[in-house]
């Protein structure tokens, strides 16, 4: 039977060294990355390394690798604002996002706010004396980007920086 555990031919006789030998007992076809699975109640056999980014999960009540589907996506990361208009921030998700939120401090104006992009609708400014100011309409998502706008109450202000958080 193929990727079953088997013994290696010790030959007629087994020496204590022999026996304690990490390599006395291999998966037929064993390579890096494998995992031992119980194909039944007295059988162990290989299960053969996924691919990028499958998980183990569990089918028919037996162990097997799968591709995800769905679930959220979320990522990170900073940007330094140029005070373009429609600037794409690359979000990686590989989805178009659900919502971003961006945190920027402006060290021009001493103050440091969120912004909260809701995906068809805007971005909110939320300084941190209160109350909400709305800012540039968010017109393009894609699978890749995000789009900031440029000017007074959006989050590409000139060389503020800017931490965000995608969630697709």
């Amino acid at each position: 039977m193929a990727n079953e555990l088997k013994h290696k031919d010790i030959g007629s006789e087994l020496t204590k060294a022999e026996f304690e030998d990490v390599t006395l007992h291999q998966l037929d076809l064993q390579a890096i990355g494998d995992l031992i699975k119980a194909t039944s109640a007295t059988q162990l056999s290989r299960l053969p390394i996924g691919s990028n980014d499958q998980v183990l999960t569990v089918v028919s009540g037996v162990p097997a690798w799968a591709t995800p589907s769905g679930g959220t996506k979320i990522a990170s990361g900073t940007y330094t604002g140029n005070g373009s208009g429609d600037r794409a921030i690359a979000h990686g998700l590989g989805v178009v996002p659900k919502a971003v939120f961006i945190y920027g401090y402006y060290s021009t104006i001493t103050q440091q706010g969120w912004f909260r992009i809701i995906k068809g609708t805007h971005i909110t400014f939320a300084p941190p004396t209160g109350g909400a100011l709305v800012g540039t309409v968010v017109t393009v998502w894609t699978a890749t980007n995000f789009y900031v706008g440029g000017g007074s109450n959006t989050a590409n202000g000139i060389t503020e920086l800017y931490c965000w958080v995608a969630i697709g």
